[in-house]
């Protein structure tokens, strides 16, 4: 999980080059946590920058367990 506002770097500039370096077939669970506005076009530039998911604050943390859990297993 990932804010996009982060000091020294961008949630999005992290989630490129994590998918950038990360090994053939492990791909890792990237969530974005923001705020930022308004949600629909922040959700596609995390989308674009390689996240799996986009939530914005405050987050249901009951979906975001959910989506976790499933990614992890499945």
């Amino acid at each position: 999980m990932l804010d996009i506002d982060m000091p020294g770097a961008s949630g999005y500039e992290v989630a490129q080059r994590v998918r950038r370096t990360e090994p053939s077939g492990k791909r890792m669970l990237l969530v974005a946590i923001t705020g930022e506005m308004p949600p629909h076009e922040v959700a596609a530039k995390c989308y674009s920058a390689g996240f799996d998911l986009h939530v914005a604050k405050p987050a249901d943390v009951k979906a975001l367990a959910e989506f976790v859990i499933l990614g992890i297993t499945s």
